[in-house]
């Protein structure tokens, strides 16, 4: 949530940079004459094509980078264990479960709260899985 609020104040910042420099050039045009009126299309033109363009590129490059993870993650191996649900916890559209395997070590998992409302803390039954970069991606248990 941070960084979206940090994107709308950039946002607006560069905006109001935006507005002000077209005001002044508008001045400038009025006092210097066609020279700078011609300048200031050219100047306007950069910087509106730079407002939108640095934005349109971060957001591609998510759109890449989550891509390509979720490409990685259907390709790394499905795992499959017995475990024990160890604790519950509510977020706002996800919940997240802690699965004790036999080993006794805790993983936990980011779950859709469908799945999530389902399980009982204590209940013990088969867990399959995938893990891929220290992250673990839940695919089903079966009590």
């Amino acid at each position: 949530m941070g960084k979206i609020e940090l994107g709308v104040g950039c946002m607006a910042s560069l905006l109001l940079i935006f507005l002000s420099l077209t005001v002044l050039l508008g001045l400038a045009v009025a006092f210097f004459g066609v020279f700078i009126a011609e300048l200031s299309v050219l100047i306007i033109g950069l910087i509106f094509a730079f407002l939108f363009c640095v934005p349109l590129v971060n957001l591609l490059r998510h759109k890449y980078v989550t891509a390509k993870k979720a490409k990685a993650v259907l390709l790394s191996p499905t795992l499959t264990s017995p475990v024990k649900v160890h604790s519950k916890t509510s977020q706002l559209i996800v919940g997240i479960v802690a699965f004790q395997f036999p080993s006794g070590e805790c993983k936990n998992f980011r779950l859709p709260i469908d799945s999530f409302n389902v399980l009982i803390v204590g209940e013990t039954g088969m867990l399959t899985y995938r893990e891929y970069n220290g992250e673990f991606f839940f695919l089903r248990f079966q009590p």
